[in-house]
């Protein structure tokens, strides 16, 4: 009920979200960086398994874009329609729910329930690692389930920097990283497979290097995703 898909053909579903992504420490200027836009989708073809959309994006001051998409494997891959060739989806969040980063949910789902995903890839808030995702609250009249998940990773996100421009006093260094563990919580809601609303954030300490110097860094990202009405393309 609450993670099959139920769509119609010719349905539009739209998504507006942010991304923020910062670091501080001792001896340089605090780092921040953002991102926001919407996405519109458009079901062309409306099977729960591999359902196929028309979609657009536009991110604010960095361009637009889209094209038909399907997504197949629990929402784990995506692939232009009548192609062979599928791309595994490690975004932190999207249009449906996905097994890759919040794993197989049980057949039976009640209040306080919780199951384990293995997220075996870099992802977008995260590295390979483990992740726990709790039943918080069920609605089964509007089809509706609120989750949290929580979890830990080692290593690079899928779409981290390796290295950074940091502001010590007046001079510029550039600086390489060095992640250490990541820990991540946030809660999402869900609605006949559809995210209705997503918020996920990650914090993990980084060190930071150029030649002898040496930055003891914390580092923060965040990302929040809400359905929208279409209107704007």
């Amino acid at each position: 009920m609450f993670f099959s898909l139920k769509l119609q053909n010719g349905e539009q579903v739209g998504n507006i979200f942010s991304r923020a992504i910062a670091y501080w420490g001792d001896g340089f200027k605090d780092n921040v960086a953002r991102v926001s836009g919407t996405a519109a989708y458009t079901v062309i073809d409306n099977d729960p398994e591999k359902p196929t959309f028309s979609s657009t994006y536009n991110y604010d001051g960095l361009g637009k874009g889209g094209g038909k998409v399907q997504i197949t494997d629990g929402g784990s891959k995506t692939n232009k329609p009548g192609s062979k060739e599928s791309r595994v989806y490690s975004g932190g969040s999207g249009i449906m729910y996905n097994v890759l980063i919040l794993g197989n949910p049980p057949q039976k789902i009640y209040k306080g329930q919780s199951w384990g995903a293995d997220i075996s890839i870099p992802w977008e808030l995260g590295g390979p690692g483990k992740q726990t995702i709790k039943v918080l609250q069920i609605d089964p009249e509007n089809h509706t389930i609120t989750i949290e998940r929580e979890g830990t990773s080692e290593g690079f996100f899928s779409s981290d920097k390796r290295e950074l421009d940091i502001q010590k006093g007046d001079s510029t260094v550039h600086v390489k990283l060095s992640p250490g563990t990541s820990h991540w919580r946030g809660y999402t809601i869900i609605k006949d497979g559809l995210i209705v609303s997503d918020e996920l954030m990650v914090i993990r300490p980084v060190e930071m290097t150029n030649g002898e110097q040496k930055f003891n860094a914390t580092q923060r990202e965040y990302f929040l995703l809400n359905q929208m009405p279409v209107f704007d393309k």
